[in-house]
C-alpha cells in the first residue's frame, strides 16, 4: 500500500515526531511484532506485549518501534548520534529510542497502526546459534550502557525459551530450542 507520502505527511504534521513506526504483516497478511518493550526483565512481557501487537497499543516511553518498520527524521536520527556501531543486530533501535526521547526539547516516537508494511521475517537474519550469541553480545553491551542487569534479562530470556521448549517437547515430542538453551546457560554462568 503506498505509504511513504502519509509518513512525509505525519513529519510535516508535527516537527517533534522524530520516530514513526507502521504495523508489520507476515508473508500471509497475518499481524507481527512491531514493537517490544525497551528492556524487560519479565517472561509475562513476552507474552503482552504479543497481545499489544495485536490490538496497536504503543507506549511511546517503554516501547521501541522495530527497525524493519522504522521511518526516522533525517535530523534527528544524526542529531542523536545514528546507530551505536558497538551493537550489531539486537537492541540498536531500543539503543535509539532511548537516545531519541533523551535528546534536548521535544522529541516523539509514533506508531500507525493503519498503515502497513509485509516483512520477510527471517528473510536476511539467521535462525541459528550464531544469532543467539549476537543477541547476547548486543544484550550485555546495551545493559552496561544504561545501567541494567544483562543478568535478569538474560534469565527471563532463558526462562522464556525454556517454557516453550517444555510446551514442545510435550505435544511434539521436539526440543527445538535445546541448543540455544544450553548458550544461555553458558553465558549465564559467566555473568554471576
Amino acid at each position: 500500500e503506498p505509504i511513504f507520502k502519509r509518513i512525509i505527511n505525519e513529519f510535516k504534521k508535527d516537527t517533534t515526531l522524530s520516530m514513526i513506526g507502521v504495523r508489520l504483516l507476515d508473508v500471509e497478511g497475518k499481524n507481527n511484532s512491531s514493537f517490544k518493550y525497551d528492556f524487560k526483565y519479565s517472561v509475562a512481557s513476552r507474552q503482552i506485549i504479543k497481545i499489544f501487537n495485536q490490538k496497536g497499543i504503543f507506549c511511546e516511553k517503554k516501547m521501541y518501534i522495530e527497525g524493519a518498520d522504522m521511518f526516522l527524521r533525517k535530523s534527528d536520527f544524526f542529531q542523536a548520534g545514528m546507530f551505536d556501531e558497538n551493537i550489531f543486530m539486537y537492541y540498536e533501535e531500543a539503543d535509539l529510542s532511548r537516545r531519541l526521547r533523551g535528546m534536548k526539547g521535544e522529541h516523539h516516537i509514533k506508531f500507525i497502526g493503519d498503515l502497513h508494511l509485509i516483512h520477510l521475517e527471517n528473510g536476511s537474519t539467521p535462525n541459528s546459534l550464531v544469532a543467539i550469541k549476537t543477541e547476547i553480545a548486543s544484550c550485555k553491551y546495551f545493559s552496561k550502557k544504561y545501567g541494567l542487569s544483562a543478568r535478569k534479562k538474560l534469565v527471563a530470556d532463558y526462562r522464556y525459551m525454556k517454557f516453550k521448549n517444555c510446551i514442545y517437547k510435550r505435544l511434539k515430542k521436539i526440543e527445538p530450542y535445546k541448543e540455544q538453551l544450553n548458550i544461555y546457560r553458558e553465558e549465564l554462568l559467566k555473568i554471576q
